[in-house]
């Protein structure tokens, strides 16, 4: 026999969302907020795309050699596909709170020019 408990509420002196919580528009520059509808959703489109094509090379790793990395820990595949190099990284973030810090150290919607060698080469 098991014990399984479920709640639907949130205690009244319960938190509902985190303390830091803050808007996605606070977080970036005033010249990245897009107000035009038609370029938002083609943006979109492209993303979802983009996303689709992502998840499709990630199905499985037919076609990647492995590069020559010199850190060990983190191996480098590559493909070609037409005049496309794809290449393929993989990593494990050891703990979910640095997910966040990792995303902002390899993404950074406010300099899309930044590049962190040190991470994408793995010195």
């Amino acid at each position: 026999m098991q014990n399984v408990a479920f709640a639907s509420e949130t205690a009244s002196d319960g938190a509902t969302g985190p303390a830091n919580q803050i808007s996605v528009f606070d977080e970036y520059d005033d010249d990245m907020i897009c107000e035009n509808l038609e370029e938002t959703s083609i943006a979109m489109d492209h993303a979802k795309e983009s996303s689709t094509l992502l998840l499709k090379l990630a199905e499985n790793m037919d076609g990647y050699s492995l590069d020559s990395s010199e850190n060990e820990n983190r191996p480098i595949y590559s493909k070609k596909i037409g005049n496309i190099d794809i290449g393929r990284i993989q990593v494990t973030i050891p703990s979910t709170s640095k997910y966040a810090d990792v995303i902002n150290t390899i993404w950074d919607y406010n300099d899309k020019q930044k590049l962190d060698d040190i991470f994408i080469i793995g010195t």
